[in-house]
């Protein structure tokens, strides 16, 4: 048996579709997947906090937190361990960077894509991918599965409040977001739909409290939002921002943020429309 690890990177919904791609991949080329999980400062939780097991899928979960002496020798063992499954199952290394170029050369075509890696597979004993892009067409039309508790959770909150419209505002460290999707382009478009539908309700995704506040003051009742922790340090905010996620993905319409993968995905979730507030897309 052939082997595919991935080892995907970055935050929550980024590790979504790197996951998927490699289910993808793997299925195509009948090879068994290993995921490697890194709990880090990225993202810190374990998988099976945030998802469904995945039929034939081997997980392993590191834990690469803490700063101290004893973290980084740990750190330094779990690295080894990484090193010895690339030459134990002889694998073809993809760092994200070289995924990157792959990505660009095609213009992001994934099909493309899938006929470089294809000709990869057909060479390679194991590969080895590390990395949060999306790299291979969907053929299954396959979708992780969110952890059922938090689906329940998520689902309350939709059905409580009857919100037909999602909005994901990222901030923090997101420069595209920041720069390209001000919040005075939500404004306006909340206020274009309560002009036209006075009791609608707007189910707010958002990492900055400081956003929660200012929209909830102008707009009261109207914004709804379904949690408290937005530290995604910690676990119990990654399952905050899974939360978040399935309620978007619940809306039948979505308004997100500018090059942010999470707004992508709450749109695929359940095919809504999404509209992605740009000033790339305005004069505003």
């Amino acid at each position: 048996m052939k082997y595919l690890i991935l080892e995907p990177l970055g935050g929550i919904a980024n590790r979504m579709r790197a996951i998927e791609s490699a289910v993808n991949y793997s299925k195509f080329h009948n090879r068994k997947l290993i995921i490697i999980w890194e709990k880090n400062v990225f993202l810190n939780a374990d998988f099976f906090d945030c998802f469904r097991p995945i039929s034939s899928v081997k997980v392993i979960q590191l834990d690469y937190q803490g700063t101290g002496f004893i973290s980084k020798v740990k750190r330094r063992i779990l690295n080894g361990f990484k090193y010895w499954l690339k030459i134990y199952h002889q694998a073809r290394y993809f760092f994200d960077t070289e995924m990157e170029m792959l990505l660009n050369r095609h213009k992001n075509n994934l099909i493309k894509v899938g006929f470089s890696l294809d000709a990869i597979a057909e060479s390679a004993n194991g590969i080895y991918i590390k990395s949060c892009y999306e790299f291979y067409p969907n053929l299954t039309n396959f979708m992780i599965e969110i952890d059922s508790e938090v689906q329940k959770l998520g689902n309350k909150i939709i059905d409580d409040h009857q919100c037909d419209i999602g909005i994901h505002i990222r901030r923090t460290d997101h420069v595209d977001a920041i720069s390209n999707s001000p919040i005075h382009l939500f404004i306006t478009k909340i206020n274009e739909r309560l002009n036209s539908y006075p009791n609608a309700k707007f189910y707010l995704s958002t990492d900055a409290k400081d956003v929660v506040n200012y929209l909830q003051e102008h707009f009261n009742s109207h914004i709804i939002t379904g949690i408290t922790n937005r530290d995604r340090n910690s676990a119990e905010g990654i399952r905050s921002a899974l939360i978040d996620l399935h309620c978007l993905g619940r809306c039948s319409e979505i308004w997100g943020s500018d090059q942010s993968s999470f707004s992508d995905r709450a749109g695929r979730m359940n095919k809504s429309k999404l509209e992605i507030l740009s000033l790339k897309n305005t004069s505003a």
